[in-house]
């Protein structure tokens, strides 16, 4: 009987094997997150199930939720205007071993970011961090770049973006990404003996007309 920590790794690399873009073929784009929150640094391809964070224009929250969190974690924060994560926080990601942070808001500290194998996705740099304060949440729904995310719900990201996946809907959806490839494959193989794109699709809507 394999461990559970197996069967989550297993996960992981085969979502991260399918990518985002088979992903959102499978979901739709509402599980699209916006391309403004985009890759700024570290490695481009992540999976993780999602700690989730509304900040509230306070980097206290943010802290709370990184003393909480371990390998297989993609950090969620839903920032506002000051940088939430800056060199000192995303270091204490990288050492927990985060698979990612994804901020609905602002970073600092980019230069020392770029530097870090973390994948870190934002809206963009800021100078200025995020008060401290009272307010924020740790662990509740968070929208991000349009998307819901739940606590646990999974998170995957590349050079062509992220997509979230509800926890519930991870199985399903992984078959169906898994079957694109497939297809797509298909394509590539056909293609590359010589046959047209477009006679092949052709074929594929009229299977009859195969040969005519």
């Amino acid at each position: 009987m394999p461990r559970a920590t197996d069967s989550f790794e297993a996960l992981v690399d085969a979502l991260a094997r399918v990518g985002s873009s088979a992903v959102a073929d499978a979901t739709g784009a509402s599980a699209v997150v916006h391309p403004e929150i985009a890759y700024l640094s570290g490695g481009r391809r992540f999976c993780g199930r999602a700690l989730t964070v509304d900040a509230d224009n306070s980097v206290t929250a943010v802290m709370a939720a990184i003393r909480e969190a371990g390998p297989g974690d993609v950090l969620c924060v839903l920032g506002q205007d000051g940088a939430v994560i800056g060199e000192f926080l995303a270091l204490e990601c990288e050492r927990r071993g985060l698979r990612a942070l994804v901020i609905d808001g602002r970073v600092r500290d980019i230069a020392v970011l770029r530097g870090l194998d973390l994948p870190i996705f934002a809206r963009g740099p800021v100078p200025y961090a995020a008060p401290h304060g009272s307010g924020g949440v740790v662990q509740e729904g968070v929208t991000l770049g349009g998307v819901a995310v739940q606590p646990g719900d999974w998170v995957i990201g590349d050079d062509d973006g992220i997509v979230c996946v509800p926890a519930g809907e991870v199985t399903d959806v992984l078959a169906k990404a898994e079957a694109t490839l497939v297809s797509e494959a298909r394509l590539r193989a056909r293609m590359e003996a010589g046959e047209l794109m477009f006679d092949i699709l052709a074929e594929a809507r009229d299977p009859g007309s195969r040969g005519a």
